[in-house]
């Protein structure tokens, strides 16, 4: 009986999250979740009950919410397939996912007359997929011991050398790393931006801007450490003994989860040989 009341909404609305932290495993932690889940489940509440007053029915309420908690969750999938005219105005676009709104739901809503069969395949079908979800998360636990709890992500650290600082005033250095952001002939070459006053600023502030630059690993979590502790990941005889029993604790597969610590944290000044190290995002 459970089955055929119109639960899919909130299920959806857990799927979507719980998707979203699979795809970012490494990078997100499951007390991050905690918070955007009440929240969306609360929002779903609200459709609900909005949607139920206005049709006066709680099964088109639940289709209505459904679908529109599916258009903001995939809006970033229809900015890509929109067309460039479309996709470069906002108004445009919320024109285009109101239409693809009402073309799906108000056919649906005439036809449809066995609304208990459909909220039962329906939360058959999204409770499967979040199983599914949950599924690979422990999975993902299972052979990453804890590596999804905040908590245990840096369990070791590596023992850093004494280091001995010069005595007396020493200048102040600034070394500023820009995560994802393009150098400026690949920015002007390939998607035909002028970098030039950002740079022209740096250099007229002061700074030296590597202009020939290039990243030694492709991900933030190798790439970071990499630079900061002047050693490189791995060298031509596998991972490096004091990544994999220090940081690692002996296990290359936990590397991209506890190397570093990323998302408004700061690493381990010890470990990067700088005196402060400030994460913005």
């Amino acid at each position: 009986m459970l089955l055929r009341l119109p639960l899919y909404p909130f299920l959806l609305t857990l799927y979507f999250v719980f998707f979203v932290f699979y795809e970012n495993l490494g990078e997100a932690f499951l007390g991050e979740t905690i918070r955007p889940l009440i929240i969306l489940l609360v929002v779903t509440g609200l459709l609900l009950l909005l949607f139920t007053r206005i049709f006066r029915n709680a099964d088109k309420a639940a289709l209505v919410s459904a679908l529109l908690l599916t258009l903001i969750f995939t809006q970033p999938i229809l900015e890509e397939i929109a067309p460039a005219a479309i996709r470069q105005r906002p108004a445009m676009l919320l024109l285009l996912e109101i239409v693809v709104l009402l073309t799906i739901a108000v056919p649906t809503l005439r036809v449809l007359k066995k609304w208990p069969v459909f909220n039962q395949r329906l939360n058959l079908t999204i409770g499967l997929l979040l199983l599914l979800s949950i599924y690979r998360i422990g999975d993902y636990a299972r052979s990453d011991e804890g590596a999804i709890f905040e908590a245990n992500r840096l369990r070791s650290t590596v023992a850093a050398e004494v280091i001995r600082r010069p005595e007396g005033d020493l200048p102040n250095i600034y070394f500023i790393q820009l995560d994802a952001y393009t150098r400026a002939d690949t920015l002007k070459d390939y998607f035909g931006y002028d970098n030039s006053e950002f740079i022209n600023y740096l250099e007229e502030t002061g700074f030296l801007v590597a202009h020939n630059s290039s990243a030694n690993y492709h991900l933030t979590n190798f790439a970071v450490p990499t630079l900061l502790n002047y050693k490189y990941m791995a060298d031509e005889n596998g991972m490096t003994e004091e990544i994999c029993k220090g940081l690692l604790g002996g296990s290359a597969t936990r590397l991209s989860t506890i190397v570093l610590q990323q998302h408004s944290r700061s690493w381990d000044t010890e470990l990067s040989r700088f005196d402060r190290i400030q994460n913005i995002s």
